[in-house]
């Protein structure tokens, strides 16, 4: 699954709970240098488990054993120590094994869902009286014990609490981990995307379109010499149109305010802003035609109606 996919998924039932007048706790969990903190022997034991031995094991056995790494400043170097832990960043086959290695963690959550995409996590539950925040309370110490046996430490700094809910007066519960009290926020990055409690997408249109803004007045800057309209519309689709369309399913088009969506709409390259003398018309049909794009309406919309579609087709009949 891809990041849209999943979010799409969680906010699902995020939306489902608060239209039957429930609520939703959800922790997001941070792992300290995740990465850099699996075990080799344990991954190796996890990496049987998945019934892989014989040569393919002793391969993998040898790329993860063996390493040595050392610190060089201005010419001198320190001694070598060995490397214990860690799958290889930057590699095929490191963030294969680091999945390998973390896919029992929703396993250890009785009663709470756990959905994960590599590193990042979180934990929630629908709360409907205080038993269920007794029991998504359950699940997060059986969490911290995963992590324990597991060797791979819980940030608490960064691990932050939202309770989703359409309520006026919204109660602020008590979660920890490892005995820290948890921090709860009106608001969260979740995979490039702000969801706030109430489940209202002002908060991503305002820093979508901030962005936005930022990279149209760097092109503007670093820019202006560059003539050849093919590379600025690759500019302008990479740095600024790539933040306007991600997660543009989520916040849906077809329900946002029309104040939001008119900050959207309007935000376009000024012909003086991206192309020197003679400019063109600042009519934005006549933009899309000079760069060869589509109007950002129809991206979005297209963009959601085939996630309407894959979702439809995923449906057990």
């Amino acid at each position: 699954r891809s990041c849209i996919t999943q979010l799409l998924d969680v906010v699902h039932n995020i939306g489902k709970a608060l239209d039957c007048g429930k609520e939703i706790d959800m922790i997001y969990l941070d792992f300290s240098k995740a990465f850099d903190s699996v075990p080799h022997d344990k991954l190796i034991v996890k990496l049987q488990q998945f019934g892989i031995t014989g040569r393919l094991l002793h391969w993998y056995s040898d790329y993860l054993m063996g390493r040595k790494q050392r610190v060089v400043v201005d010419g001198v170097s320190s001694s070598y120590l060995d490397v214990t832990s860690g799958v290889p960043q930057g590699s095929i086959v490191g963030p294969l094994l680091f999945l390998v290695y973390v896919n029992d963690l929703p396993d250890a959550a009785k009663h709470s869902k756990v959905p994960m995409f590599a590193d990042d996590s979180k934990c929630y539950r629908v709360i409907e009286t205080s038993h269920d925040t007794q029991l998504l309370q359950s699940d997060l110490h059986s969490l911290c014990n995963w992590s324990s046996t597991s060797e791979l430490k819980f940030n608490l700094k960064k691990c932050i609490g939202i309770r989703f809910s359409r309520k006026r007066l919204i109660e602020s519960p008590e979660y920890s981990l490892n005995h820290e009290l948890i921090t709860l926020k009106p608001s969260q990055k979740d995979l490039g995307i702000i969801i706030s409690n109430n489940l209202k997408w002002s908060p991503q249109i305002t820093s979508i379109v901030s962005k936005a803004n930022q990279m149209l007045g760097f092109l503007r800057r670093n820019c202006i010499h560059l003539t050849d309209t093919k590379c600025r519309r690759s500019l302008y689709l990479a740095l600024v149109r790539a933040h306007l369309c991600y997660g543009s399913e989520l916040w849906a088009p077809q329900s946002t305010s029309k104040d939001l969506l008119h900050q959207i709409w309007t935000l376009r390259p000024k012909p003086r802003r991206l192309y020197r003398p003679p400019y063109p018309s600042s009519d934005p049909l006549q933009f899309n035609q000079l760069l060869q794009t589509q109007p950002l309406q129809n991206c979005l919309f297209q963009k959601f109606l085939l996630q309407q579609n894959c979702a439809s087709v995923e449906q057990p009949s």
